[in-house]
């Protein structure tokens, strides 16, 4: 069976006799750059033998130890704060597949108009919730205005241990986020820097909001493996 991931630039091309030959030349140009980066990562995130694949364990492990917050009250809200492909894939799960009857709640907070936001946190019972700050880059600056603001507000319903409701994902070296890490000791997932923000639900990104609401992450990886042999 042949791959129908497998794009044949000669076809491509035989197939574009309308546009002008400098619009051509830059789909193609396009094109290749997207089979070499392996379809933005696509492949890679689905090979259990490449370094992109999920750790489900390790994502299982992180779920464990945030069941409950600093107070020892059960963690049962989850606030995702991040923008675009940091935000979207776990939505789209959560949305689809989590029961609006559970007592634990999603949050995504990808809208950062201010009174909205403070609206939310006032809302919120933070000794109860558990912030999910997702940015690929680390640098983010509608995402990371959000999170500085959930750490003073946490600083002050949780005192001392305030940094056990927040969990990074970002970039495995670099960024703003990165750099917090060493010093506030947050827990931190990998964001691979080769998986294109598109495909976002398949790595941690999207992965761990799964893991809170107990969805199997790893028949998810196995649908969405089956899916690409099939379009």
């Amino acid at each position: 069976m042949s791959d129908p991931l497998i794009i044949h630039l000669e076809n491509l091309n035989a197939k574009m006799p309308a546009l002008s030959a400098a619009e051509s030349t830059r789909i193609l140009a396009q094109t290749k750059t997207w089979i070499a980066s392996d379809y933005a990562g696509f492949r890679k995130i689905l090979d259990r033998g490449s370094k992109e694949y999920p750790h489900f364990a390790a994502i299982q492990a992180l779920v464990e130890k945030h069941k409950k917050g600093a107070t020892g009250k059960s963690i049962l809200h989850v606030v995702v704060l991040g923008t675009g492909g940091s935000s979207l894939g776990g939505e789209t799960i959560i949305r689809a597949l989590h029961s609006n009857a559970s007592p634990l709640k999603f949050y995504f907070l990808d809208n950062n108009d201010p009174e909205f936001y403070a609206d939310q946190l006032k809302a919120l019972p933070l000794e109860e919730t558990l912030f999910y700050v997702v940015s690929k880059s680390g640098k983010t600056p509608e995402t990371i205005s959000q999170f500085l603001v959930a750490c003073d507000s946490l600083k002050k319903a949780v005192s001392k241990d305030w940094a056990k409701h927040i969990v990074l994902c970002t970039d495995p070296q670099k960024g703003d986020l990165r750099a917090l890490v060493g010093i506030y000791g947050f827990d931190c997932p990998n964001t691979p820097s080769t998986v294109g923000g598109r495909f976002s639900a398949l790595p941690a990104v999207g992965l761990l909001p799964d893991a809170f609401a107990r969805l199997s992450m790893e028949k998810f990886l196995e649908g969405a493996a089956w899916m690409s042999q099939q379009c």
